[in-house]
């Protein structure tokens, strides 16, 4: 989804994530976003500041909401870090939207990427 009006610059299809899926990385204390929508090449994410926010450079992990499925160590990149639009957030507290780029994913984290697009997300209509 493109909601900023810029032009669209990703190599592969965006994908909403249909079963609730999150993202950990390791901060004091440790961070947590809900995936909002995943592909191939990165994701984004909302969640709620606590302490230390995650750098530009990091690692995450991605699990389903039961733990039936995770993708430990993933390096990734951030692209962009905003507040979120108050229309979108459940609380008064400021939530914010990060969106990270995958950065040398090795063939196993890959697969799994793959799959879990698969199992857990699906196609974003556009409008």
């Amino acid at each position: 989804m493109n909601t900023r009006n810029f032009p669209e610059r990703r190599k592969f299809k965006r994908f909403k994530v249909a079963r609730p899926a999150f993202v950990e990385w390791a901060v004091d204390p440790v961070g947590t976003g809900q995936i909002l929508d995943i592909s191939r090449d990165g994701l984004s994410f909302r969640y709620m500041p606590k302490g230390e926010k995650p750098k530009k450079l990091f690692q995450l992990k991605i699990y389903s909401s039961r733990n039936e499925f995770s993708i430990e160590n993933i390096p990734v990149k951030t692209i962009f870090d905003l507040p979120m639009p108050f229309a979108f957030t459940v609380t008064s507290t400021t939530t914010r939207l990060r969106g990270v780029q995958f950065t040398a994913l090795n063939p196993s984290q890959l697969s799994q990427l793959e799959h879990f697009i698969k199992n857990y997300a699906q196609q974003e209509q556009r409008v």
